[in-house]
This record gives structure tokens, C-alpha cells and sequence, in this order.
């Protein structure tokens, strides 16, 4: 059983639309694309990426990139507006600020600084506070799929798979 009826990224970017497709389960063809799951809009960072990020991510407001705020609600409304469990392919800064805004318990810096390249991870909005696990990392070779490590849980209750379909646990 598959955990996501549909998957969007954030453009069309190869590497991107086949992240997607694998962790859906679904063809790339079928991948949608959606400008809200882009990556905080910001000047590219040359020296310091890691500290800007950091600082961002803590809060502080640095010129030029995307208010804090704004980036979560323009992520938020693309997930709104999509049905269903939904695998997003997206980049490291936004989905950390996301789970951060989601999950009292998880520091948004030390998520960014422990994701790698590339990751995938269970989110399930329908459970207060919202659930965190760590899924398959995915190798492109091949588009297999290997868990590396055990898996990191944070926030609420591990929703069962008839949960992560839209019904309810009575």
C-alpha cells in the first residue's frame, strides 16, 4: 500500500520530478508542478550559506529573502489546495521552516542541518501535533529505495495507513 494518492514538485527539474515520482509510487509523467513548493525566493548565498540559513531559520530577518512567515503560508496554501496524502519534492530552507511552524519539538536548524541528499519524509497534517517520520532515502541509481539508519520520528501519534488514507482510528 502506498501512502500518496498524488505527487507535486516544485518545477520541472529532472531530478526533482523523479524524487517525486518515486516516492509516490507513481509515474513522472503523472508529477505536477507548483510554484508554492519552491525553495525561500533568496539571493544565492556564496560564503556562509549554512549561517544565513541558520539565522533564518531562528528567526532573524535577512534583506532579500523571503519573509519567514510568507514562505510557510505560500507552502501551506499549495498543500491546501492539493486532496488526498501527497508526496512534494521540494528544497532543504522550506521544508524546514514547514516542519518547524508544524511541530513544537522540532527545531527547524538542527532539521536543515540532518537532511540529506536526497531525503524523504512521512508528514501527516491531520494529527495534533503534526507527525514526523523519516522514510526511504532514495538512491538515483536506479531509483531504488534503501532506508539508511533507523528511521526519526518526532510530533504526534504514527497514523495507520487507513489514517494516512483519509479515515479516521475510531
Amino acid at each position: 500500500m502506498r501512502w500518496w494518492s498524488n505527487a507535486c514538485t516544485i518545477e520541472v527539474e529532472v531530478k526533482a520530478v523523479e524524487t517525486a515520482a518515486v516516492v509516490a509510487g507513481i509515474d513522472v509523467a503523472d508529477v505536477r508542478a507548483s510554484s508554492a513548493f519552491g525553495e525561500v525566493r533568496r539571493p544565492f548565498v556564496e560564503t556562509g550559506h549554512a549561517d544565513a540559513v541558520g539565522r533564518y531559520l531562528a528567526g532573524e530577518v535577512i534583506p532579500g529573502w523571503e519573509p519567514l512567515e510568507d514562505a510557510v503560508a505560500r507552502f501551506r496554501s499549495g498543500l491546501d489546495a492539493l486532496e488526498g496524502p501527497v508526496a512534494v519534492a521540494t528544497h532543504g530552507t522550506i521544508v524546514s521552516a514547514v516542519v518547524q511552524s508544524l511541530i513544537p519539538n522540532v527545531d527547524g536548524r538542527e532539521f536543515w542541518a540532518h537532511l540529506g541528499m536526497p531525503d524523504a519524509w512521512l508528514l501527516d497534517l491531520r494529527t495534533r501535533p503534526a507527525f514526523l517520520e523519516q522514510a526511504s532515502v532514495l538512491h538515483t541509481s536506479g531509483c531504488s529505495k534503501k532506508r539508511v539508519g533507523p528511521p526519526r520520528v518526532a510530533g504526534g501519534e504514527r497514523p495507520t495507513p487507513a489514517e494516512a488514507h483519509g479515515q479516521r482510528r475510531r
